[in-house]
């Protein structure tokens, strides 16, 4: 995490923040801002180093509360986020940057489905692909 503070930091003050590429510049200067609040305010040293390394993940049967909680609060939010972002904007990238290959929603919604499927037995919540990042 501290290295990837410290890079991040170093590109917003190296190119001049919001003046660096203005729809990139967020990710950074919010990393930043967040990493350094975490360690003024909030970091508890003792706790963050007993969650460093390097963890399998667990298999976790769902409970009927779990099911419940995780579609009201977690699945039913990011519908209209996966239609849009993950699903249909996904595929208009895929279009405009790669003609060549022959991708349809179909496939981009049934991988999507299919980590939505296997993550809470992980303990994972609703995750999508998204079309952005950089």
């Amino acid at each position: 995490m501290a290295w990837g503070l410290f890079v991040g930091c170093r590109r917003v003050w190296r190119h001049g923040g919001a003046a660096w590429q203005p729809s990139l510049a967020g990710g950074p200067a919010g990393h930043c801002a967040g990493g350094i609040y975490a360690l003024v305010f909030k970091l508890d040293l003792t706790s963050s180093y007993a969650a460093l390394g390097f963890h399998l993940p667990t298999w976790h049967t769902p409970n009927r509360a779990d099911v419940l909680t995780g579609a009201l609060l977690l699945a039913l939010p990011q519908i209209p986020l996966s239609l849009g972002n993950s699903i249909l904007a996904t595929k208009q990238v895929l279009t405009d940057f790669f003609p060549e290959r022959r991708i349809t929603v179909r496939q981009i919604s049934f991988t999507y489905s299919l980590m939505n499927l296997v993550n809470p037995f992980f303990g994972g919540v609703p995750v999508c692909h998204g079309s952005g990042g950089w």
